[in-house]
């Protein structure tokens, strides 16, 4: 039986990696998540998110638009989108 995966790590992992960040609403409205990861689980996280960062940087040279993100504005995407393809493989929207 073949492990699934989400941006080659263990769906286990992330899902475990994802339960143990905290979060907390800013004055401006902005959702802050905090986290201490064991290596364990954060180092599959940080993995996945470089891999799809690596995703967005290669569509965004595609298209011309190289350097239109800040470095920290394509890791967020990077999670956001880390976050809903865990949740498309787990069948949930």
């Amino acid at each position: 039986m073949r492990k699934r995966t989400v941006a080659g790590e263990s769906i286990e992992l992330l899902r475990a990696a994802l339960a143990k960040l905290q979060h907390r609403t800013t004055n401006d409205g902005m959702v802050e998540l905090t986290g201490r990861l064991e290596p364990e689980l954060g180092d599959p996280l940080w993995r996945a998110v470089l891999r799809i960062e690596k995703e967005l940087l290669a569509q965004d040279a595609a298209q011309g638009d190289q350097d239109v993100r800040t470095t920290e504005q394509r890791r967020a995407d990077a999670f956001v989108l880390l976050a809903e393809r865990l949740t498309s493989s787990l069948g949930r929207s």
